[in-house]
């Protein structure tokens, strides 16, 4: 979603520095910043939270309650590092420890804090040693690194894989970490270890002038690193990568560039990794390889909100047929490799079956628009503060206010929040004209369901909704628009193409608009044009292409 024109100034009343969200809310300020990265919490002024938008998302996305259930609720606490690693080291040098406890020791003391800060989740031996079945024949001779190793886990798991020690390299940021990792192989061979190298992969490479091409990387990449805006300048020009881009996915830049010919290569990435739009440039270079495997894991890593989803790709173009096997502990299905790439965006949607893929290429491929540059969208208002701004009953000079939650299907529930009229002391407006529109589209914005009414009230709304406009030559009229974006079959295409928790515009952007089959009704029958566009209804209640 587009950010909406500040106008009106705002007061420190109004909005929370990162330090007073994360105490507020009981986690890290790295939670807190990954929530101002992934859209949730909006930055005004000097770097300051939209005291509306925290309000907003506290109540609509996670509540107090289950924010203090979650695994990251711990997230707050914090560890002297100087203190933890000269303890460490001292640990590291003494016989009376073995390498696998003081990784255990290690991992376990470091504060949910850091671990945000610095991107560092540990990988769990399972999910390491799941990447090598992906390899075939004779390993003696085949070189295996680990561009962040952490304390060594996917390196135990190369030489449990059947690779040698001095064939196996890793290097990590983290000096205490590759200590350990160090001490682990010495443990598990009996010999000391020279291949694991204390230095940064992504900015120091003449570090690493010493470690050969490798066949294997397979790693665990830090996710949303926080990087100076000098490294990712450095780095968005060496990647030729977007300045949005989290640091996991110039990790998989950055090792396609040095992996030997035909070599292999995988990643424990973030969900939003394969279909958020700011990771495409990642993507569409990962679909120029062979990929042979997509895996979730769910919420593999303790205090993390993102699941972990991995990947195996083949260093080689890919046959457009090839067979990319995706699953979960749950399912298993398998997809052909070119599939992904006719998704809008490139869009890796392991989630769809192979039919449920063919039936999304069957529906783009009928004649249709997008709504992309064919309307005009705002946010809802952000009061600032919605304690002092809204009032819960009737007042002379306030109007109804709807939040997300009071938008239904077609419908709007009975107001319970009533704003002034006087926009003047709020923190974020749209320009009226569009709130007080003779029609408009609203809809909600923090939901895993496409919920769209047709307002022609000149309803307010607050920015846990959205609204957009189409333009007047728009060939779908407003009423006809909602209720299919509402409808059953187009909430189904867009779980199985984006599969967010947030409605973006982006996403509403690239949905088919089917003008050819919407463009001259008067009543939307939903039925109807199922049967006109040759799809119907499972029993299981999805969808297929009619025979």
């Amino acid at each position: 979603m587009r950010p909406v024109q500040a106008t009106f100034s705002y007061t420190d009343n109004d909005s929370l520095t990162i330090s007073e969200a994360a105490v507020a809310m009981k986690v890290s300020e790295a939670s807190i910043r990954n929530w101002i990265k992934t859209g949730y919490l909006q930055i005004i002024g000097k770097k300051r939270i939209s005291l509306a938008s925290f309000d907003a998302f506290r109540k609509n996305v996670v509540g107090s309650d289950k924010l203090t259930a979650r695994a990251n609720k711990s997230g707050f606490d914090h560890h002297d590092h100087a203190e933890l690693t000269g303890l460490v080291t001292e640990m590291v040098s003494n016989p009376g420890y073995t390498g696998d406890s003081l990784s255990t020791y290690y991992e376990g003391a470091l504060s949910q804090s850091y671990r945000n800060a610095e991107g560092v989740y540990y990988t769990p031996p399972n999910i390491c040693d799941s990447f090598f079945s992906h390899l075939l024949g004779d390993r003696s001779k085949t070189i295996f690194f680990d561009p962040c190793c952490g304390s060594g886990n996917f390196l135990l798991a190369a030489l449990r894989a059947g690779f040698q020690q001095d064939n196996v390299f890793g290097c990590d940021v983290d000096e205490t970490a590759v200590a350990i990792a160090k001490r682990r192989i010495e443990d598990a061979t009996g010999r000391r270890c020279s291949t694991v190298f204390h230095a940064d992969f992504l900015q120091n490479h003449e570090d690493l002038a010493c470690i050969p091409s490798p066949d294997v990387i397979f790693t665990n990449p830090p996710w949303g690193k926080k990087l100076t805006s000098a490294e990712r300048e450095k780095l968005v020009k060496a990647h030729s990568c977007n300045k949005s881009l989290d640091t996991s996915g110039i990790f998989l830049l950055a090792c396609k560039k040095i992996l030997a010919p035909e070599g292999c290569y995988g990643m424990v990435m973030p969900e939003a990794f394969y279909n958020v739009s700011s990771f495409e440039v990642a993507r569409r270079a990962l679909l120029e390889d062979q990929l042979v495997s997509v895996f979730d894991h769910g919420k593999a890593f303790a205090g993390l909100l993102s699941g972990a989803v991995s990947f195996v790709a083949f260093k080689k173009a890919p046959n457009s047929n090839f067979a990319v096997k995706c699953g979960s502990s749950t399912r298993q299905t398998v997809r052909e490799h070119a599939s992904f790439l006719r998704n809008p965006s490139a869009i890796i949607n392991y989630v769809a079956t192979a039919d449920e893929a063919n039936l999304i290429e069957y529906v783009y491929g009928l004649p249709h628009t997008t709504m992309a540059g064919h309307a005009k969208w705002a946010l809802g208002i952000v009061t600032g503060n919605n304690k002092r701004h809204l009032s819960p009953t009737p007042r002379d000079g306030f109007v109804p206010v709807y939040r997300g939650a009071d938008i239904e299907r077609g419908a709007l529930k009975k107001p319970t929040n009533f704003i002034s009229e006087d926009f003047s002391g709020f923190q974020q407006v749209a320009p009226r004209a569009m709130y007080e529109a003779p029609e408009k589209l609203i809809y909600r914005f923090i939901s895993s369901r496409l919920v769209f009414y047709h307002d022609t009230n000149q309803s307010m709304i607050l920015n846990s909704a959205n609204l957009v406009i189409p333009h007047e030559t728009f060939p779908v009229s407003m009423k006809i628009l909602a209720e299919y974006l509402s409808s059953d079959f187009i909430n189904w295409l867009y779980c199985k193409v984006f599969a967010t928790h947030k409605v973006l515009r982006s996403d509403l952007e690239r949905l088919p608009i089917l003008t050819e089959y919407l463009a001259d009704l008067q009543d939307f029958d939903e039925e109807k044009l199922l049967q006109l566009i040759g799809i119907e209804r499972t029993s299981s209640g999805s969808y297929r292409i009619k025979e």
